[in-house]
């Protein structure tokens, strides 16, 4: 009993020490993340974007979760940086670099913001429901989204999947899943909000 809380306490004392290393071992690129979200906040865009592109090659040590945080956070602040020089098909190319597993609403409630502010909020809402009959979902190894081509000659593409589906990749599964995205998509607060200003009941 003594030996196996004796191992347990080194295993714990291990593991504070690699909790430890990887901000000290990141530290330096976060900085320069955080340094670009300054220049961003006082309006000097082009330089938070070098900042960025500096930040993508720096070191974040030997924790996955460690780069997974730094490209997410460089891939938001370019999409705040791309929609703030209303440059809407680069800020949501900077979204779609985020894999789904690690997206949620508020990621597709920007892509939405953006078509909105680049076709309009009417324009938009008037043709959601007709352009979702033509809907496509595209789903490989690690990564699935659901195009929408609008009426307008335009394509929205949503990559928020929260439901549980069939993950055998054919054409005709992702048939059965489009349906159930689509359900759920209707009830979703993202459809609501291109719903937003039109009267539409929902």
């Amino acid at each position: 009993m003594f030996t196996e809380m004796k191992k347990l306490k080194t295993l714990l004392f291990f593991l504070s020490l690699l909790s430890f290393a990887v901000p000290s071992f990141a530290q330096k690129g976060f900085k320069v993340i955080d340094k670009a979200e300054r220049k961003f906040e006082k309006g000097k865009n082009r330089r938070a974007l070098k900042l960025l592109s500096k930040a993508e090659k720096m070191n974040y040590g030997f924790c996955g979760n460690a780069w997974i945080e730094a490209e997410i956070a460089i891939d938001l602040l370019r999409a705040k940086i791309y929609m703030d020089q209303k440059k809407y098909q680069l800020a949501r190319n900077s979204l779609d670099s985020i894999s789904w597993g690690f997206g949620g609403d508020c990621y597709d409630s920007i892509r939405i913001r953006s078509y909105q502010l680049e076709y309009g909020k009417d324009s938009l809402n008037s043709m959601i429901d007709t352009s979702l009959a033509n809907a496509t979902m595209h789903c490989n190894e690690y990564d699935c989204f659901v195009s929408i081509p609008l009426t307008n000659g335009n394509t929205i593409k949503l990559k928020e999947i929260p439901i549980s589906f069939n993950n055998v990749i054919n054409s005709e599964v992702e048939k059965q899943n489009l349906k159930k995205w689509i359900i759920h998509f209707k009830e979703s607060e993202n459809y609501k909000l291109i719903l937003e200003n039109s009267g539409a009941p929902g």
